[in-house]
């Protein structure tokens, strides 16, 4: 059990590895297939974008093209530090962490998300 633990977390490093790599280094561009589909922008529509604003130390850009992307990279720079403890330590603190945070907030982040939604539908001028 200790070892799949240790293999799920260096799966997740891999994929955010794989796609960090992709998108900022390749700059292959992502497209939203919701957008595409649909026409309507979703609530991470402008995420990519965002994200290279914040590496690029624009945070109120970042903010600015989606509501959502400064709580997002946080969350992941956090997650990934945390995943590379946990892959030496072999524990599962992220997920634990993760499940936690979800269950006791998810009232709070489905908000969030609405939010981002309308703001990306309706007021954001920068997707």
């Amino acid at each position: 059990m200790k070892n799949k633990n240790r293999y799920i977390n260096i799966l997740i490093l891999s994929i955010l590895f794989i796609m960090f790599f992709i998108i900022f280094i390749l700059k292959i561009s992502v497209k939203c297939y919701f957008n595409v589909f649909t026409g309507i922008f979703c609530p991470a529509c402008g995420m990519t974008r965002a994200f290279y604003k914040i590496l690029h130390f624009d945070i109120l850009g970042a903010f600015l093209t989606n509501i959502l992307s400064v709580f997002l990279f946080i969350y992941i720079v956090v997650g990934v530090i945390i995943i590379l403890i946990d892959i030496i330590k072999n524990s599962r603190m992220f997920m634990d962490i993760s499940m936690k945070l979800f269950s006791k907030y998810y009232i709070l982040i489905i908000f969030a998300i609405i939010l981002s939604f309308i703001y990306n539908n309706t007021i954001n001028i920068y997707v």
